[in-house]
């Protein structure tokens, strides 16, 4: 009798453990259709944000190339980054500068498609390159970049831009911020 009601438990455990588990699907599931149903609302709603640029624009020239770049000056426009923007053509780029060389960690948050991170020093040398990263899954955790040596700007760029123009570590990037 012992040895049915222990056998009874385990399955019953078993069934628990199932069920919570297609539940759980369920829920991820739903949630993800419930978000890009959202994405898609937002998108029709708000044609301004996709060509949204922020008031201050620079020309960047790197290995002979020349960008357009919005300049990220304040916290706010920092932190939300390109994810203000649904696409970045490859004559385009985002450019954060800041005060003095630090540590400087970016992710992928609310971004909707994929970039190249590139860390400039004080003197507007590469000092790290991100290829190809990817927005960041609503279901999963997003994972921060940095280099391992401190950069006073940061360039974004369309992915595969830098292997495609030959950039790499110690490439001098020109620009002129604005006053």
């Amino acid at each position: 009798m012992i040895r049915i009601s222990r056998k009874c438990r385990v399955l019953e455990f078993k069934i628990l453990i199932l069920f919570l588990f297609v539940v759980l699907l369920a829920v991820s599931s739903f949630k993800l259709l419930w978000s890009d149903g959202l994405a898609q609302d937002e998108t029709r709603n708000s044609d301004l944000e996709s060509t949204e640029s922020l008031p201050n624009r620079v020309n960047v020239t790197i290995n002979g190339l020349r960008l357009l770049a919005d300049v990220a000056l304040t916290a706010d426009e920092q932190r939300k980054g390109l994810s203000i923007k649904d696409s970045l053509r490859s004559s385009e780029g985002m450019l954060f500068p800041y005060e003095s060389p630090r540590i400087l960690s970016f992710w992928m948050k609310d971004m909707k498609f994929p970039i190249d991170i590139i860390w400039l020093s004080a003197d507007k040398k590469v000092v790290h390159i991100e290829e190809n990263l990817q927005p960041c899954s609503t279901l999963l955790p997003c994972p921060s970049y940095a280099p391992d040596v401190p950069a006073q700007y940061v360039l974004e760029t369309t992915a595969g831009f830098s292997s495609a123009n030959g950039i790499t570590d110690g490439t001098l990037v020109e620009f002129t911020l604005p006053t």
